[in-house]
C-alpha cells in the first residue's frame, strides 16, 4: 500500500495538472479560454536535477510541441498527435510551449518547477478557440494516385543477388552476418596505396583498414535524431522511366568529360571531400555538376520529394541535391553519417556505371542491428535511406572504370510560429 505522505504527494501533482488545464475534479475539462502566449516567456535556470517531463496529448487534435530557450526563441519541435505521448528530458526552469497544428494557437505553456520530481506528467488540453477550428490537415496530403506509382517501383527487399560471381549485374539487398563483412580486408577501407601518413587530416584520424568513422559519426550523435520512416530505416526502388531516361541522356551526352578527359559546363575532374571519409587526395573524384543543369535538378528533386514524403509520411524541406559523382577505380568511401541538421531522409540514385564483371559496388547501410546490408543498384535505380541516424558508404574499393551517383537530401518541414488568435 502506498505511504500516506506518498498518496498526499501524487493527489497534490494530479490536482495540479488538472487545475492547470481547467479540469473540474473528477469531470471532463471544463471549457476555457486559450491562454495568450508570454512574449517574455523562456528557459532559466532554477536549479539542478534532471526532470523527464511526459506530454501527454489530451486535446483532441494534433498539436506542435517546442522547448522555448533562454533567448525566448521555439526550438527542437515535435509533434504530438492525439491520443498520443511526447517524452522531454529536461531541468528545472525549463519552459515549453504546446500550439495547435496549422492555427499556431497557444494551448500550454508550462515551465519545469523548481523542486519537481524526477518524473512528472503532463495533459494537454484543449481551450474554446482552437476547438472551434476546424483544421484541414494542411496544404500537404499524398496524392492516392501517386501513392499507387511509387508502390509500384519499390523492389522485393529479399530478392537474391544473382547471378553468382557478377554482381555488376546485382540488384539486391545482401545481408551481410557478422565475421562476413568487409572481407577479404585489402578491398575495404584505407589502404597503403592510399598514403594516408602523407595527407595532412588522415594521418591524424585515420589507419590502414579503416571502413568507420567514430568521431562525428559515433552512436550517441546518431541516436540524438528522431526516425522519420518505419522499417529498416531504407528501402531499394526504381525511378520511373521518364526519369531514367532523362539521366541517361543527360550523362550519355557529356560521357566524354570523364572517358576522354574534355572539358565543358559543370565539370570538375577532381572532388575533394574534407575530413578525410575517402580516398580522394590519392583517387579523386569527379563532379558533372547539376546547379550547371537546372531542368535536370528541378526533375530530379520534385520526383524524390513525393517519393520520400510517402516513404516519411510527412511534408518535407528540400535542403540539397548534388551530383553527379563520378568514381574511378579504387575510390572508396567509409562509412559514416549524414549532417543531423539537413540530410534526415535522402536518396543515392543511380546514373551509370561501368564495372568489373564481379565488381558490383554496393551502398553500405549498417541498421540499427548493428548489421550491414549491402545495397546492390542499376541504373535507374535508388536506395532511399535515413543518412543521418543510419551509417552508410562505400568502403568497398571500387573495381570498375566510371559509377555515377546523385545525393538528394530532405529535413522535415517545421511549422512556423503564428500570432494568437
Amino acid at each position: 500500500m502506498m505511504p500516506a505522505h506518498c498518496q498526499q504527494a501524487f493527489l497534490s501533482t494530479i490536482a495540479l495538472i488538472l487545475i492547470a488545464n481547467g479540469c473540474a475534479a473528477g469531470g471532463k475539462p471544463a471549457p476555457v479560454d486559450c491562454p495568450i502566449s508570454d512574449p517574455s516567456f523562456g528557459s532559466r535556470d532554477d536549479g539542478s536535477g534532471r526532470v523527464e517531463v511526459l506530454f501527454k496529448n489530451d486535446a483532441g487534435y494534433p498539436v506542435d510541441s517546442f522547448w522555448v530557450d533562454g533567448g525566448r526563441k521555439e526550438q527542437q519541435w515535435e509533434q504530438i498527435l492525439p491520443g498520443g505521448t511526447l517524452k522531454r528530458n529536461s531541468f528545472p526552469g525549463h519552459g515549453f510551449r504546446i500550439r495547435q497544428v496549422e492555427t499556431g494557437i497557444t494551448l500550454l505553456e508550462y515551465r519545469v518547477g523548481a523542486g519537481t520530481s524526477s518524473e512528472v506528467r503532463v495533459s494537454i488540453q484543449g481551450c474554446a478557440a482552437a476547438d472551434a477550428q476546424e483544421l484541414t490537415g494542411g496544404d500537404w496530403e499524398l496524392d492516392p494516385e501517386e501513392v499507387a506509382a511509387t508502390r509500384r517501383l519499390v523492389h522485393d527487399q529479399e530478392a537474391s543477388c544473382l547471378p553468382a560471381n557478377k554482381s555488376a549485374l546485382w540488384s539486391c539487398v545482401r545481408k551481410m552476418p557478422p565475421g562476413t563483412e568487409h572481407l577479404p580486408k585489402e578491398r575495404f577501407g584505407f589502404q597503403a596505396d592510399d598514403h594516408i601518413a602523407s595527407h595532412r587530416e588522415c594521418k591524424i584520424t585515420r589507419s590502414i583498414g579503416d571502413t568507420s568513422d567514430d568521431d562525428y559519426s559515433k552512436l550517441t550523435n546518431r541516436l540524438k535524431i528522431k526516425r522519420v520512416s518505419s522499417g529498416p530505416g531504407y528501402l531499394k526502388m526504381s525511378l520511373p522511366n521518364e526519369l531514367t531516361a532523362v539521366l541517361s541522356d543527360w550523362a550519355s551526352h557529356h560521357a566524354d568529360y570523364w572517358e576522354n578527359a574534355q572539358s565543358g559546363r559543370g565539370w570538375q575532374s577532381t572532388e575533394a571531400i574534407g575530413g578525410c571519409y575517402s580516398n580522394t587526395h590519392k583517387f579523386p573524384f569527379a563532379l558533372l555538376n547539376l546547379d550547371s543543369f537546372a531542368d535536370v535538378k528541378d526533375q530530379i528533386i520534385k520526383h524524390v520529394q513525393k517519393v520520400l514524403e510517402w516513404w516519411t509520411n510527412r511534408p518535407l524541406v528540400h535542403t540539397s541535391t548534388y551530383g553527379m559523382r563520378v568514381y574511378r577505380r579504387d575510390a572508396m568511401l567509409i562509412n559514416h553519417a549524414d549532417r543531423g541538421d539537413t540530410h534526415i531522409a535522402s536518396a543515392v540514385i543511380q546514373v551509370f556505371q561501368e564495372c568489373d564483371e564481379d565488381g558490383g559496388w554496393p551502398l553500405e547501410v549498417v541498421g540499427e542491428d548493428g548489421i550491414i546490408r549491402e545495397v546492390y543498384l542499376q541504373p535507374g535505380e535508388m536506395v532511399l535511406y535515413e543518412g543521418a541516424r543510419l551509417l552508410h558508404g562505400r568502403p568497398m574499393r571500387f573495381k570498375g572504370k566510371y559509377f555515377g551517383n546523385i545525393f538528394s537530401h530532405f529535413k522535415p518541414q517545421q511549422p512556423k510560429a503564428k500570432d494568437d488568435l
